[in-house]
Protein backbone atom coordinates (compact mmCIF):
# COMPACT_ATOMS: atom_id res chain seq x y z
CA UNK A 1 0.00 0.00 0.00
CA UNK A 2 1.34 3.60 -0.84
CA UNK A 3 2.05 5.49 2.09
CA UNK A 4 -0.57 8.36 2.04
CA UNK A 5 3.03 10.52 3.34
CA UNK A 6 6.99 9.59 2.58
CA UNK A 7 9.35 11.84 4.02
CA UNK A 8 13.15 10.81 3.31
CA UNK A 9 16.50 12.55 4.92
CA UNK A 10 14.54 15.89 4.84
CA UNK A 11 16.60 18.91 6.22
CA UNK A 12 15.66 22.32 6.91
CA UNK A 13 18.18 25.38 7.54
CA UNK A 14 16.51 28.80 8.42
CA UNK A 15 18.41 32.15 8.95
CA UNK A 16 22.23 29.86 8.07
CA UNK A 17 21.07 27.72 11.17
CA UNK A 18 20.44 23.94 10.74
CA UNK A 19 16.66 23.28 12.24
CA UNK A 20 15.81 19.69 11.10
CA UNK A 21 18.24 17.23 9.85
CA UNK A 22 17.79 13.77 7.83
CA UNK A 23 14.53 13.54 9.27
CA UNK A 24 12.42 10.13 7.75
CA UNK A 25 9.11 8.58 8.27
CA UNK A 26 6.26 7.39 6.80
CA UNK A 27 2.64 7.36 7.29
CA UNK A 28 -0.12 4.87 5.71
CA UNK A 29 -3.92 5.47 5.63
CA UNK A 30 -5.62 5.52 9.16
CA UNK A 31 -2.39 5.88 10.87
CA UNK A 32 -2.15 8.69 13.87
CA UNK A 33 1.49 9.61 14.22
CA UNK A 34 2.51 11.93 17.17
CA UNK A 35 5.47 14.17 16.90
CA UNK A 36 7.20 15.39 20.34
CA UNK A 37 9.93 17.00 20.89
CA UNK A 38 11.20 20.00 23.40
CA UNK A 39 11.15 23.04 22.29
CA UNK A 40 13.52 24.09 19.43
CA UNK A 41 13.52 20.82 17.96
CA UNK A 42 11.26 22.02 15.17
CA UNK A 43 8.04 20.12 15.18
CA UNK A 44 6.21 22.87 13.62
CA UNK A 45 9.01 23.50 10.79
CA UNK A 46 8.77 19.62 10.16
CA UNK A 47 4.85 20.15 9.45
CA UNK A 48 5.34 23.35 7.87
CA UNK A 49 8.49 21.66 5.27
CA UNK A 50 6.33 18.58 5.07
CA UNK A 51 3.70 21.25 3.59
CA UNK A 52 5.98 22.98 1.03
CA UNK A 53 5.36 26.07 3.51
CA UNK A 54 9.47 26.73 3.90
CA UNK A 55 11.89 25.07 1.47
CA UNK A 56 14.06 22.15 2.66
CA UNK A 57 17.66 22.12 2.05
CA UNK A 58 18.13 18.36 1.73
CA UNK A 59 15.57 15.10 1.58
CA UNK A 60 12.49 14.66 -0.58
CA UNK A 61 8.69 14.38 1.23
CA UNK A 62 6.03 12.92 -1.31
CA UNK A 63 2.29 13.35 -0.37
CA UNK A 64 -0.67 10.43 -1.74
CA UNK A 65 -2.96 12.38 -0.37
CA UNK A 66 -5.38 14.06 -2.49
CA UNK A 67 -6.50 16.74 0.55
CA UNK A 68 -4.38 17.73 3.18
CA UNK A 69 -5.65 20.13 6.29
CA UNK A 70 -3.41 22.13 8.50
CA UNK A 71 -3.94 24.03 11.42
CA UNK A 72 -1.27 26.38 12.75
CA UNK A 73 0.16 26.53 15.85
CA UNK A 74 -1.18 29.88 16.23
CA UNK A 75 -4.02 32.31 14.30
CA UNK A 76 -2.83 32.97 11.08
CA UNK A 77 -2.86 36.46 10.10
CA UNK A 78 -5.93 37.71 9.33
CA UNK A 79 -5.93 41.45 8.43
CA UNK A 80 -7.72 44.63 9.90
CA UNK A 81 -11.08 43.20 8.66
CA UNK A 82 -13.05 41.46 10.85
CA UNK A 83 -13.63 37.50 10.02
CA UNK A 84 -16.73 35.72 12.16
CA UNK A 85 -15.65 31.92 13.10
CA UNK A 86 -17.99 30.91 10.73
CA UNK A 87 -15.69 32.85 7.86
CA UNK A 88 -12.97 31.65 9.32
CA UNK A 89 -13.70 27.99 9.21
CA UNK A 90 -15.51 28.18 5.55
CA UNK A 91 -11.44 29.17 4.69
CA UNK A 92 -11.05 25.70 4.81
CA UNK A 93 -8.03 23.19 3.81
CA UNK A 94 -4.08 24.44 2.82
CA UNK A 95 -3.67 22.03 0.11
CA UNK A 96 -6.71 20.04 -2.61
CA UNK A 97 -9.34 22.34 -1.80
CA UNK A 98 -12.65 21.21 -3.79
CA UNK A 99 -14.14 24.46 -5.00
CA UNK A 100 -16.80 25.59 -2.36
CA UNK A 101 -17.13 24.45 0.75
CA UNK A 102 -20.52 22.56 2.01
CA UNK A 103 -22.35 24.76 4.89
CA UNK A 104 -23.46 21.71 6.42
CA UNK A 105 -19.69 20.71 6.72
CA UNK A 106 -19.33 23.72 8.38
CA UNK A 107 -21.51 23.69 10.75
CA UNK A 108 -21.17 19.78 11.56
CA UNK A 109 -17.25 20.90 11.66
CA UNK A 110 -18.17 24.35 14.32
CA UNK A 111 -20.51 22.22 15.70
CA UNK A 112 -18.09 19.28 16.92
CA UNK A 113 -15.63 21.20 18.08
CA UNK A 114 -18.63 23.73 20.47
CA UNK A 115 -18.30 26.82 18.36
CA UNK A 116 -21.26 26.80 16.37
CA UNK A 117 -23.47 29.00 18.85
CA UNK A 118 -20.02 31.52 18.47
CA UNK A 119 -19.87 31.00 14.85
CA UNK A 120 -20.69 34.64 14.27
CA UNK A 121 -18.45 36.39 17.34
CA UNK A 122 -15.23 37.66 15.50
CA UNK A 123 -12.08 35.59 15.82
CA UNK A 124 -10.14 37.99 17.12
CA UNK A 125 -12.47 38.34 20.29
CA UNK A 126 -12.46 35.12 21.07
CA UNK A 127 -10.35 33.00 23.63
CA UNK A 128 -6.61 31.44 22.96
CA UNK A 129 -8.65 28.31 23.50
CA UNK A 130 -11.60 29.31 21.44
CA UNK A 131 -9.31 30.52 18.43
CA UNK A 132 -7.58 26.93 19.02
CA UNK A 133 -11.06 25.24 18.31
CA UNK A 134 -11.91 27.80 15.80
CA UNK A 135 -8.67 26.33 13.94
CA UNK A 136 -9.42 22.76 14.60
CA UNK A 137 -12.66 23.44 12.95
CA UNK A 138 -11.39 25.09 9.88
CA UNK A 139 -8.78 21.69 9.55
CA UNK A 140 -12.11 19.49 9.41
CA UNK A 141 -14.27 21.35 7.23
CA UNK A 142 -13.00 19.37 3.78
CA UNK A 143 -12.84 16.26 5.67
CA UNK A 144 -9.02 16.00 4.27
CA UNK A 145 -7.09 12.38 3.87
CA UNK A 146 -4.82 13.96 5.63
CA UNK A 147 -4.66 16.46 9.02
CA UNK A 148 -1.81 18.18 10.04
CA UNK A 149 -2.47 19.50 13.93
CA UNK A 150 0.18 21.48 15.34
CA UNK A 151 -0.66 21.15 19.36
CA UNK A 152 -4.57 21.29 19.23
CA UNK A 153 -5.12 21.12 22.54
CA UNK A 154 -2.81 23.30 24.20
CA UNK A 155 -4.52 26.00 25.89
CA UNK A 156 -7.85 24.21 25.62
CA UNK A 157 -10.23 23.52 28.55
CA UNK A 158 -10.32 19.99 29.64
CA UNK A 159 -13.95 19.49 28.54
CA UNK A 160 -13.31 20.35 24.70
CA UNK A 161 -9.92 18.42 25.28
CA UNK A 162 -12.69 15.21 24.88
CA UNK A 163 -14.30 16.56 22.27
CA UNK A 164 -11.05 17.12 20.20
CA UNK A 165 -10.64 13.66 20.90
CA UNK A 166 -13.92 11.83 20.24
CA UNK A 167 -13.33 13.60 16.65
CA UNK A 168 -9.90 12.06 16.34
CA UNK A 169 -11.27 8.78 17.40
CA UNK A 170 -14.13 9.14 14.44
CA UNK A 171 -11.85 10.26 11.91
CA UNK A 172 -9.17 7.38 12.63
CA UNK A 173 -11.95 5.05 12.20
CA UNK A 174 -12.64 6.72 8.61
CA UNK A 175 -9.34 5.88 7.65
CA UNK A 176 -8.32 9.32 8.13
CA UNK A 177 -3.98 10.01 8.70
CA UNK A 178 -3.27 12.32 11.19
CA UNK A 179 -0.03 14.20 12.07
CA UNK A 180 -0.45 15.27 15.41
CA UNK A 181 2.34 17.78 17.38
CA UNK A 182 2.23 17.78 20.84
CA UNK A 183 5.07 18.28 23.97
CA UNK A 184 3.19 14.97 25.47
CA UNK A 185 0.41 12.41 24.85
CA UNK A 186 -1.83 12.33 27.90
CA UNK A 187 -5.55 11.88 26.43
CA UNK A 188 -4.44 11.07 22.81
CA UNK A 189 -1.84 8.12 23.51
CA UNK A 190 -4.63 5.26 23.10
CA UNK A 191 -4.89 6.92 19.41
CA UNK A 192 -1.39 6.49 18.57
CA UNK A 193 0.19 4.03 15.95
CA UNK A 194 3.57 5.87 15.68
CA UNK A 195 5.55 8.06 17.57
CA UNK A 196 8.31 10.43 15.96
CA UNK A 197 10.53 12.10 18.54
CA UNK A 198 12.67 15.18 17.76
CA UNK A 199 15.82 16.15 19.21
CA UNK A 200 18.19 19.02 18.46
CA UNK A 201 21.40 17.13 16.95
CA UNK A 202 24.14 18.00 14.94
CA UNK A 203 23.86 14.14 12.98
CA UNK A 204 20.23 13.30 13.00
CA UNK A 205 16.73 15.09 14.24
CA UNK A 206 14.92 12.05 15.09
CA UNK A 207 15.36 10.43 17.98
CA UNK A 208 12.98 7.74 17.42
CA UNK A 209 10.32 6.62 14.73
CA UNK A 210 7.64 3.80 15.80
CA UNK A 211 5.29 2.01 17.74
CA UNK A 212 4.69 2.35 21.59
CA UNK A 213 6.56 1.81 23.56
CA UNK A 214 9.79 3.55 23.41
CA UNK A 215 12.66 3.18 24.55
CA UNK A 216 13.40 4.42 28.23
CA UNK A 217 15.43 7.10 28.59
CA UNK A 218 14.53 9.63 26.01
CA UNK A 219 13.24 13.03 25.68
CA UNK A 220 9.52 10.89 25.62
CA UNK A 221 10.11 9.08 28.35
CA UNK A 222 10.87 11.68 30.52
CA UNK A 223 7.90 14.18 29.82
CA UNK A 224 5.44 11.55 29.47
CA UNK A 225 5.19 11.54 33.34
CA UNK A 226 4.96 15.23 34.21
CA UNK A 227 2.06 16.32 35.91
CA UNK A 228 -0.44 18.60 33.41
CA UNK A 229 0.00 21.78 34.86
CA UNK A 230 3.74 21.44 34.63
CA UNK A 231 3.40 20.16 30.82
CA UNK A 232 0.71 22.94 30.05
CA UNK A 233 3.20 25.61 31.56
CA UNK A 234 5.90 23.99 29.35
CA UNK A 235 4.32 24.45 26.10
CA UNK A 236 3.86 28.06 26.39
CA UNK A 237 7.12 28.88 27.73
CA UNK A 238 10.68 28.83 25.82
CA UNK A 239 9.21 29.32 22.02
CA UNK A 240 12.00 28.74 19.92
CA UNK A 241 13.01 30.60 16.73
CA UNK A 242 12.52 26.99 15.04
CA UNK A 243 8.74 27.18 16.18
CA UNK A 244 8.39 30.88 15.27
CA UNK A 245 8.78 30.65 11.58
CA UNK A 246 6.48 32.85 9.73
CA UNK A 247 3.02 31.24 10.38
CA UNK A 248 0.22 30.53 6.93
CA UNK A 249 -1.21 33.48 5.51
CA UNK A 250 -4.50 32.37 4.03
Amino acid sequence: MTPQLKARDVSVSLGGATVLKNVSFELSKGEFLAVLGGNGSGKTTLLRALLGLIPISAGHVDIAASEVAYMPQRLPNIGSVPVSVKEFAEAGAVRGVRAGVKPASVQWALETVGMWPLRRRSVDSLSGGQQRLTMFARALVNRAELLMLDEPSAGVDVEHQNEVLSCLQTLKTQNTSIIYVTHELGLIEPLVDKVLVLERSERASVEYFGALPWPSGMYADVHHHHDDAALSLGANLGVSHADLSPLLKS
